[in-house]
């Protein structure tokens, strides 16, 4: 291999598809609307045609022309759209400051509202990139997976889109706009080139880990807990590794605690990262449950640099590998109060439906990109809470299937 294939080199990589034919466009009057449809049931190769109001973007490193160099590859309808020849995307580096790690209570109130203005222009030079953004916006049912096996931490649903010129469309944030999934390569993983993720339908109670510290007078999932919450992670996990433990059917395994960032370390409630491979959770794999990880820098990446053929590591990525079938993870600092007002109201919608994952998320962060939106016949009064707010709601991203819904159980019910 050369100099330049072993720097570009990435285990994790998602390959390029090969190209298909374009799916032939029906006259508006000639069939009704199609109804929104879903990524196939079983996982999906990349070049293989995802649904028409589905799209894959899928990002790898690729040091061509600086270490956080990277580019992009778009799937929909059919086709593969590359961006790798001397174009706005290829020569693209991701710039230190889109890292949302970076935004914590260390940072004045005046930086939340700056960054919240810079990476509202960030974007607008990847013309390439609002282009293909512009076609899947067409189709008002429309659903982004964003395939990123890079360490770049790059917020892909804060990515702000604005028409080419001359186009009509939405505008805003990528993650206000539409239901946002994200996907990364998994250690260990036997599929290749394929997008593991599979549809789910989990239903169950609730198993816990809520450090003493975070805890709320008002406790809103007592009633769907199948055994009692654990106070560490290292007590978690114990009992889900212990095959001689029984546990209840449970749908949803959330832990709450603190998560902790140094340059390569991660540790969640005290335990490294690297220190999760001890613990075998049979019972995770078992219940292929939803894993709720609200703490502080779960979806945070650290990299092997004695092995650059490896994929980025995460506590998401970690508990993906260890049979979660889906992963809502923080790619930050948020504060504890919209962490405990975010879970709140997860588990008490789940609790009276089957909630869809990606939309749910969707939701939460058109709730506040609302707030933090410019009004031209109305006094600016966003004030630093507000982009505050803005910012943790986009720090929670989704790692699954598009169509993964979750519905809790209650204890007396199960």
């Amino acid at each position: 291999m050369s100099m330049r294939g072993e720097m570009s080199a990435d285990g994790g990589e998602p390959p390029e598809a090969r190209t298909r034919p374009a799916v032939p466009a029906v006259p508006s009057d000639a069939v009704p609307a199609p109804e929104p449809e879903s990524l196939p049931a079983g996982p999906a190769p990349l070049d293989e045609e995802l649904a028409p109001n589905v799209a894959m973007l899928s990002v790898k490193a690729n040091a061509r022309y600086g270490p956080r160099s990277f580019e992009l590859h778009f799937h929909h309808r059919g086709e593969h759209h590359g961006a790798t020849s001397d174009d706005d995307l290829d020569a693209q580096q991701a710039h230190e400051d889109l890292s949302l790690g970076r935004l914590n209570g260390a940072v004045d109130d005046e930086e939340w509202r700056r960054t919240h203005d810079w990476m509202m222009n960030w974007w607008g030079g990847l013309r390439t990139l609002h282009s293909w953004l512009g076609d899947l916006l067409q189709d008002e049912n429309a659903q982004l997976v964003v395939f990123d096996v890079t360490g770049y931490e790059i917020p892909w649903e804060l990515c702000f889109h604005q028409p080419p010129p001359g186009r009509s469309g939405p505008r805003g944030w990528l993650g206000e706009l539409i239901p946002v999934t994200r996907w990364t390569s998994l250690l260990y993983e036997q599929a290749g080139g394929r997008y593991g993720a599979v549809a789910q339908e989990r239903t169950g109670g609730l198993m816990m880990m809520e450090a003493e510290d975070l805890r709320e007078g008002l406790d809103a999932f007592a009633k769907y807990e199948v055994r009692d919450r654990e106070p560490t992670v290292d007590k978690l996990l114990r009992s889900l590794s212990d095959e001689n433990a029984e546990h209840p059917p449970f749908s949803l395994l959330m832990i709450r605690c603190h998560g902790e960032y140094t340059a390569d370390r991660l540790k969640l409630n005290g335990i490294a990262l690297e220190r999760l491979f001890e613990y075998d959770m049979s019972a995770l794999r078992a219940a292929q449950a939803i894993v709720l990880l609200n703490a502080c820098i779960t979806g945070r990446t650290v990299m092997d640099s004695g092995h650059l053929g490896a994929p980025t590591r995460s506590f998401a990525q970690t508990f993906l590998t260890k049979g979660a079938r889906g992963v809502i993870a923080t790619g930050g600092d948020i504060g504890a109060r919209h962490s405990h007002g975010f879970a709140v109201k997860l588990v008490q919608r789940a609790g009276k439906n089957p909630e869809n994952l990606a939309r749910f998320l969707h939701e939460h962060r058109r709730h506040y990109a609302k707030r933090v939106r410019f009004r031209p016949n109305e006094p600016d009064d966003r004030f630093p809470d507000a982009y505050k707010r803005f910012f943790w709601s986009f720090m929670y991203v989704y790692f699954g299937h598009p169509d993964t819904t979750l519905r809790l159980v209650r204890r007396d019910e199960t």
